[in-house]
């Protein structure tokens, strides 16, 4: 069992409780039960669980942060009851010191894994807010544990034995969320490729990572994350969607954090210079055969051992291209194969219908391209073309209106004076 009690907690209990009840309508979610309610859980509406924990909240208006989104997984081959769902959320609840406030219980069927949500508030009946500062070192996991021995679980490892993650023997394949444990597939993926392969930015080593639907994530510009220099890991679906909750670098054996990640870019530079002339010769030769659009470009190059990674933004606008040799395990971006082969210069040999939303390319998982200097070019700085993709944008987005008129055109005329009449 593996027990999350959030470290960010929710300002608003309407998103939560509704996660969850959307799951319930789209028959992916299950009640289990509601403790020290009025009704049963499936008794009430939407609006009657959300209405019970704004009155509580209401008790202590000065915390903001008040509805704690606790997830409890299991081993996908163990089988559970309602009633034993139940149990053991009530035995989680109590050892954690919430037993005697109200909570909902909800059993999730998107994945393989079982998992409980447990919805909740920080505010007791007297209005004071529960303090849960090192609640999942002091209290979670020592719960966790005697819930594994009382129920006769299979044990989580994970983090308590990081040594063992160490070597990673055997083929690396995709991770299947909700099949295989995350932390263990994520460790290995993120040991092997690290080691193994040569990339010297973000965007190339995510382009590694994407082949085992895992993903880099520095964060957005001006995020806490950005500031301080964080890195995350994420598993991805097959539409390079995220999944599940990230796992900070530094939680991982070998801490492959940004600074980690610096210091081999470094080391790479050299190693990915020697290979970058073969690389670029099968590209050329790729192109020589003069394909017809991007579909066989890439059939070519996956001929010869190269994976082509196209990154796009949310509109379906390519902004930048990777090459993924898979012979010397080596990752380079179009550009410093020159500028020929840069994204700009291979979409003018296609017109743009060659690079449609949702082909059968690698599409990356986030909206917007990452403003990490490290992300887009070697030489820290970012792809030209990628520029050219942003300004695209917005020229055509729509040119705001002001409807406030210039002062000029604005101002009363003063009237003049007018003087008396003389006789």
């Amino acid at each position: 069992m593996v027990a999350k009690f959030p470290k960010r907690i929710h300002r608003s209990v309407r998103i939560v409780v509704y996660y969850s009840e959307t799951k319930v309508k789209n028959g992916t979610a299950e009640y289990v039960c509601a403790v020290n309610f009025h009704k049963e859980i499936d008794e009430m509406t939407p609006e009657e669980k959300i209405h019970f924990f704004v009155q509580r909240n209401l008790l202590n208006q000065a915390c903001k942060a008040n509805t704690p989104h606790i997830i409890l997984s299991f081993h996908p081959s163990e089988k559970f009851t309602k009633g034993k769902f139940a149990a053991i959320a009530s035995a989680y609840m109590e050892g954690i010191g919430f037993g005697d406030q109200p909570y909902l219980v909800y059993y999730h069927t998107d994945t393989q894994a079982p998992h409980l949500h447990i919805v909740t508030t920080l505010i007791d009946a007297n209005g004071v807010r529960i303090e849960t500062h090192n609640i999942g070192q002091d209290k979670s996991a020592p719960t966790r544990l005697e819930i594994e021995e009382r129920f006769g679980l299979i044990k989580a490892k994970g983090r308590r034995n990081k040594d063992e993650l160490r070597e990673s023997p055997g083929r690396l394949k995709k991770i299947n969320y909700g099949v295989v444990e995350t932390y263990r597939s994520v460790s290995e993926v993120v040991q092997a490729v690290t080691s193994q392969y040569v990339f010297t930015t973000i965007g190339e080593l995510n382009a590694i990572l994407k082949q085992y639907n895992v993903f880099a994530e520095t964060g957005k510009k001006g995020s806490k994350t950005a500031g301080n220099r964080g890195l995350y890991y994420r598993v991805l679906d097959e539409d390079g969607k995220p999944l599940g909750v990230p796992i900070k670098a530094s939680d991982l054996p070998g801490k492959p954090t940004l600074k980690f990640l610096v210091s081999k870019f470094e080391q790479n530079r050299s190693r990915k210079e020697g290979r970058q002339k073969s690389i670029r010769t099968r590209v050329e030769w790729a192109l020589s055969k003069a394909p017809k659009n991007l579909k066989e470009f890439t059939e070519d190059l996956e001929a010869e051992g190269i994976k082509v990674v196209l990154w796009q933004n949310e509109s379906g606008w390519a902004y930048g291209i990777t090459f993924l040799d898979l012979k010397t395990k080596t990752a380079i971006n179009g550009r410093d194969l020159g500028r020929d082969m840069g994204i700009g210069a291979l979409q003018s040999r296609w017109s743009a219908k060659a690079f449609p939303k949702g082909a059968n390319i690698e599409n990356r998982p986030f909206e917007r391209p990452q403003t990490d200097p490290y992300f887009a070019h070697s030489s820290g700085y970012y792809e030209p073309d990628m520029a050219f993709a942003r300004l695209i944008d917005l020229l055509l987005q729509p040119i705001p209106q002001d409807d406030q008129v210039p002062y000029e055109l604005s101002a009363k005329k003063k009237k003049k004076e007018q003087k008396p009449p003389t006789f």
